[in-house]
């Protein structure tokens, strides 16, 4: 079993690609920190805080997610992207399709 599994695997996909997010967009460092984790768990649990499309609990699920892939290795964090997201040629065409500004006069 690798490492990351022993963190990452426990959950679905969408916590986990979503908790990359938050390491990479936080950063390992800060997230490690006692006072900024509580800092972004206390705007999760704020009433002002209002996500439509996930429970404050499936937010605070993900938050915790990526707090323990700040524990990895960086070399397992590197083993769960290549192995667990998709970044095949066709996903990535997709994607920047879908993103492209249309030139079209």
């Amino acid at each position: 079993m690798k490492e990351y599994e022993k963190i990452i695997n426990k959950n679905d996909k969408l916590q986990n690609t979503l908790a990359l997010y938050i390491l990479l967009d936080h950063g390992r460092l800060n997230l490690l920190d006692k006072d900024y984790y509580n800092g972004l768990s206390k705007d999760i649990e704020s009433k002002e805080h209002k996500n439509p499309f996930m429970t404050k609990e499936y937010e605070k699920q993900i938050l915790d997610i990526s707090v323990n892939m700040a524990k990895l290795k960086h070399n397992d964090i590197y083993d769960f992207i290549q192995s667990e997201i998709d970044l095949s040629d066709k996903a990535l065409e997709k994607e920047d399709a879908d993103n492209s500004p249309d030139y079209d006069i």
